[in-house]
């Protein structure tokens, strides 16, 4: 088998509750949209503007890149 070291683990994180799990399942990165901005506009358990500053700080306190 060949070892690639460019493959990143990135994981969709709709909620802190699916951030979290991607962080305790090892994922290199998330993905995630903000209130309109978002695929999941219709849903009632988005991220807001209000959000970001934590949501990058607890990505950038475990390592993961942050979309």
């Amino acid at each position: 088998m060949v070892e690639r070291e460019d493959i990143e683990i990135m994981a969709p994180a709709g909620s802190y509750e699916s951030l979290a799990a991607a962080i305790q399942g090892g994922a290199d990165s998330v993905y995630f949209g903000v209130g309109q901005l978002n695929m999941r506009a219709g849903s009632s358990n988005n991220f807001t503007l209000e959000d970001l500053k934590k949501i990058a700080s607890v990505c950038e306190e475990k390592g993961l890149k942050s979309y």
